[in-house]
C-alpha cells in the first residue's frame, strides 16, 4: 500500500514534460481551472437529478433480442419539442423463440403503430416507459427481425427528477437563433424516440432522417449522404452511420445553421473533415480560432492512443446552448468553444463512444479519460507550466469542495471513483470523482509503469481490443497488468474501489527529472 500512496505524492511533486509546444497559445483561465469537467457534467446535471429505471422484468424482456440496427425517420423543427414519424428496429432474437418485443418510450408520446416483419400488432401495454407488444407471429430463435414503430407527441421538459429534457429547444438571444436539440445521457433517449436503453447493446449501425423546415440544418451521426427537397419549402436530411453506437449517442441538432469545415490529416494520407454547424456567422467569427484548434487536438490523440475511430465518417460539433458539450459519436454538441472543452469533447470519441463504459458504474472510463485528455493537450499543444497547472488543479478540486464565489476550500476525502448509485444522476457525473479524481487515477497509472511507451501502448491496447463495445475497469486492469507484468488489483482496489486519499508530510529532493522522496510513518487514511 505505501508503494502505491506515493505515486500521489511525487504526482503532486513533478508531472510529465510536454512533448511539444506553441508558444504562441497562451492558456486562459477556463482552460486549466475545471470549466471543461464542470462544463461536461453540468450538461447533464441540468436534465434531472435522478430517473426511475426500467424494470427487472422489462430488461429481462428486452435481453432477448439484440440490436443491430435503428433508423430515426422524423419532423423535427428548430423552434418546437413536437416529433412525429417512425424508428425501425432491426435485431436478432436470442437462444429462444420471441413472443413479445420490449422496448422504452415516454408515455408523453404517443404510439400509434407497430409492425413487426410487416404484420401489425395489438395494443401495446405501456406501464411508464416501458412498453411491450405481443408479436402476431413469435419469432424463431436466432433469427433477424424487423419492428416499425411509429409515434408522435412532444417531449416532455421540466425540472422534475423523472424528466430528462432530452429533447429541447430555445431561443439563443447573443444569436437571434432559435435551435432544438437532443442530449440523452444518461437514460433519457427514450424521451424523444424509442429505444432499449442497455448499455452494453450497441446498435450496429443507424441512419437518421430528419424532415424540417428550410432554412434549418440538421446535424446528426455518421455521414450525410444527401439532402432531399421536399414540398412545403421542407427538406429532409439524411445521416449515415456504420459503426457501432451507444443508445445515447444518437443525435440530433436543427437550426439555421451555417457550415464551416476544417480537415485533421492523419497517417498514411487519411483525410478526416470536421464539419461545425455554427449559429451563424457572428458566431463562427466570435469561435473559429478556437474550432480551428480541433484538427491538431485529433491528430496529436490519434498519435497517442491510435488512429480516430470514426475516420471513415467525420468529426463535427453542432452548436445548441446547453452550457458545457456533450460528445454525441462523431459530432459533439457544443455551447461554445474553449481549448479544454473542445478537447476533452473531442477525446470521448476514443474513451466513451468507440469503447464504451458498460455501467455507469464505471463512467470513469468515459469521463476520467476524457478529462485526460485536457491534460495531453495542453502537453503536447500549450505549455509545460499550463499542463503542470491543469494537473495541480485536477489534484486540488479532488481533495477540496471549493466555493465558486469566497474561494473558500473544505477538505473533502470520502467517495471513490466507482459509482456505487448507477440511478443518481448527480453521482455519476460527480465532477470531482467522475472527471478529476478519475483523471488523476489514469495519471497514477502512467507514473506507476514510468514508462510512456508502455503507457500509451496500453490505451492503445484497449481502444483495439474492445474496439466498437463496452468495457468494464477489470478490463481496463487487465490491460495494464499485461504491461506492468505483475497483478494490479492493489491499485485499482485502493484507487478506483477505494475512498479518500493519503495526507502527510514528506522530505523529498529533486535534482533534473529526479525526484526523492521520503515519508515518516504514515497515519491512515481517511475512510
Amino acid at each position: 500500500m505505501t508503494r502505491f500512496l506515493l505515486f500521489w505524492v511525487c504526482l503532486l511533486v513533478m508531472g510529465h514534460k510536454a512533448s511539444a509546444q506553441r508558444p504562441a497559445y497562451r492558456p486562459v483561465a477556463a482552460d486549466l481551472h475545471g470549466s471543461a469537467a464542470r462544463g461536461c457534467a453540468e450538461t447533464r446535471l441540468r436534465t434531472s437529478v435522478r430517473q426511475e429505471l426500467t424494470t427487472p422484468a422489462h430488461r429481462r424482456l428486452m435481453d432477448r433480442y439484440d440490436v443491430k440496427y435503428y433508423k430515426l425517420d422524423l419532423a423535427l423543427e428548430n423552434n418546437t419539442r413536437a416529433v412525429a414519424g417512425s424508428v425501425r428496429l432491426r435485431a436478432r432474437s436470442g437462444g429462444q423463440i420471441l413472443d413479445v418485443l420490449a422496448f422504452e418510450l415516454h408515455p408523453a408520446l404517443l404510439l400509434d403503430s407497430v409492425l413487426v416483419n410487416g404484420r401489425r400488432t395489438p395494443a401495446p401495454r405501456r406501464e411508464a416507459g416501458d412498453v411491450s407488444v405481443t408479436l402476431p407471429q413469435a419469432v424463431a430463435a436466432n433469427s433477424l427481425f424487423d419492428a416499425v414503430i411509429y409515434y408522435h407527441g412532444t417531449a416532455p421538459n421540466g425540472s422534475s427528477a423523472a424528466i430528462g429534457n432530452a429533447l429541447d429547444t430555445r431561443y439563443v438571444p447573443r444569436y437571434d437563433v432559435n435551435v432544438t436539440w437532443s442530449l440523452s445521457e444518461p437514460f433519457h433517449a427514450y424521451e424523444w424516440w424509442p429505444c432499449k436503453q442497455v448499455l452494453t447493446d450497441k446498435a450496429d449501425s443507424t441512419d437518421v432522417w430528419i424532415t424540417t423546415k428550410n432554412p434549418n440544418k440538421v446535424g446528426s451521426n455518421g455521414v450525410l449522404t444527401r439532402v432531399v427537397p421536399l414540398p412545403d419549402n421542407r427538406s429532409r436530411y439524411e445521416w449515415k452511420s456504420r459503426h457501432p453506437i451507444a443508445y445515447y449517442l444518437v443525435s440530433v441538432a436543427v437550426g439555421p445553421y451555417l457550415e464551416y469545415v476544417n480537415f485533421a490529416n492523419l497517417p498514411g494520407g487519411v483525410r478526416v473533415p470536421i464539419v461545425n454547424y455554427v449559429y451563424n456567422q457572428t458566431a463562427l467569427s466570435d469561435n473559429k480560432t478556437e474550432i480551428d484548434r480541433t484538427p491538431a487536438f485529433m491528430e496529436n490523440f490519434s498519435a497517442l492512443v491510435g488512429p480516430y475511430p470514426f475516420a471513415s465518417e467525420k468529426y463535427g460539433h453542432s452548436m445548441a446552448p446547453i452550457g458545457g458539450g456533450m460528445e454525441h459519436q462523431t459530432m459533439t454538441t457544443q455551447d461554445g468553444f474553449n481549448f479544454t472543452l473542445t478537447a476533452h469533447e473531442l477525446f470521448h470519441q476514443w474513451f466513451g463512444n468507440n469503447v464504451t463504459c458498460a455501467s455507469w458504474e464505471d463512467i470513469w472510463l468515459n469521463e476520467g479519460f476524457a478529462s485526460y485528455g485536457e491534460y495531453l493537450s495542453l502537453q503536447a499543444l500549450a505549455t509545460p507550466e499550463a499542463a503542470r497547472l491543469w494537473l495541480d488543479q485536477a489534484h486540488e478540486q479532488v481533495q477540496f469542495r471549493i466555493d465558486r464565489i469566497t474561494g473558500n476550500r473544505t477538505d473533502t476525502p470520502g467517495g471513490s471513483v466507482r459509482v456505487p448509485d448507477t440511478t443518481s444522476v448527480g453521482r455519476i457525473f460527480d465532477q470531482r470523482l467522475s472527471y478529476k479524481k478519475g483523471a488523476a487515477v489514469v495519471h497514477m497509472l502512467r507514473y506507476l509503469l514510468h514508462d510512456d511507451v508502455k503507457f500509451f501502448r496500453a490505451l492503445r491496447t484497449f481502444q483495439t481490443t474492445y474496439a466498437g463495445r463496452t468495457a468494464r475497469t477489470t478490463d481496463l486492469q487487465r490491460v495494464f497488468e499485461a504491461e506492468a507484468g505483475r497483478s494490479l488489483g492493489g491499485f485499482f482496489e485502493q484507487w478506483y474501489a477505494g475512498e479518500g486519499y493519503p495526507i502527510f508530510s514528506v522530505r523529498w529532493n529533486q535534482v533534473g527529472a529526479i525526484c526523492c522522496c521520503k515519508p515518516p510513518k504514515l497515519p491512515p487514511c481517511p475512510p
